[in-house]
């Protein structure tokens, strides 16, 4: 979320719990999972047809 295209564990972690995915002040397992599901190449950061491949693969919200 630097900017730089790409989303290291912590700035996917940041991501998650902005979106009510993750609480805020637990550890990094539910993003280094993600990483290890979705980073395809091993390169160790999400790159954007990674992420893309991982939003893609979300439940849909639930209705309220």
């Amino acid at each position: 979320m630097d900017g730089d295209g790409v989303l290291s564990v912590d700035e996917l972690k940041q991501a998650l719990i902005s979106w009510g995915r993750q609480e805020q002040g637990s550890d990094d397992a539910m993003a280094q999972h993600i990483l290890a599901n979705f980073d395809h190449d091993g390169s160790g950061i999400m790159e954007r047809d990674e992420f893309l491949a991982y939003v893609d693969a979300l439940p849909p919200p639930m209705s309220k």
